[in-house]
């Protein structure tokens, strides 16, 4: 490996470590930024005696929150339509040991946060262990910050004072931090592919310097002992003279 060689892989790998740097600098950077922007969201609580929505069907409302009817559950006819200013939708609702369900859509669409079956998204009522819990449950997200409408139907579940409230959030966009990071990212490990297949290469080069010493080092000894052969059986040399080797 000449100078000239060796200089070029040390620069190449100097540069990709610089890169891989930056890189870890600026996403660190990035992520810093973008917690301070999620900081800046805000979210809105609402009941179903405080918020504004529409409501179809038989519902009862106190402070519990609102109950749907045996027959409208049943007949598919007891919804509220709710309309939002926000990124995000979530709803507050009473779980327990009793068998009912929510179907909503989000502006016509089946609800993103939420699983599906033929008839959309659906938000199950039935409490994990059994036992009545009020919880948040998260219904749609990433919307764009704007008008919306959430539209929710009740089956089953009357009597049991299911929906509590719902509360909307207005995210900043996050889509120039997660484009930032998608590009750093790729830079990085550019960056850090750059530097292990230099730091390889140099090792391969100093490998191939080695070997090539080494060899010329077999030559020499070669050449010598023959030359030794030849001063002890001089008639051998004349009938099969020495190659000439070269380190």
């Amino acid at each position: 490996m000449t100078n000239a060689q060796d200089q070029r892989s040390r620069t190449h790998a100097l540069v990709c470590l610089v890169g891989l740097l930056i890189s870890l600098i600026l996403t660190g950077a990035v992520l810093v930024a973008r917690q301070q922007a999620l900081a800046q969201t805000t979210t809105t609580f609402y009941t179903p005696l405080s918020g504004e929505a529409e409501w179809e069907g038989d519902w009862e409302f106190s402070e519990l929150g609102a109950d749907p009817s045996e027959a409208g559950s049943q007949a598919g006819t007891d919804r509220v339509t709710i309309p939002f200013i926000g990124t995000d939708f979530a709803l507050r609702v009473r779980r327990g040991d009793y068998r009912g369900y929510f179907f909503i859509s989000i502006d016509g669409e089946p609800a993103n946060l939420l699983p599906r079956e033929e008839r959309g998204a659906y938000l199950v009522l039935t409490s994990p262990d059994y036992k009545p819990q009020v919880v948040n449950i998260p219904v749609a997200g990433g919307l764009d910050d704007g008008p919306h409408s959430a539209v929710i139907v009740a089956e089953r579940g009357w009597d049991q004072w299911p929906l509590v409230g719902w509360s909307v959030s207005r995210t900043p966009d996050m889509t120039s931090y997660r484009w930032a990071l998608v590009g750093l990212g790729t830079l990085g490990l550019a960056c850090l592919g750059g530097t292990v297949w230099g730091g390889a290469r140099g090792k391969r080069q100093v490998a191939s310097g080695k070997w090539q010493v080494a060899r010329g080092k077999w030559q020499v000894a070669r050449g010598k002992r023959q030359e030794a052969s030849c001063i002890l059986h001089p008639a051998s040399c004349i009938l099969y003279p020495p190659t000439l080797s070269s380190p």
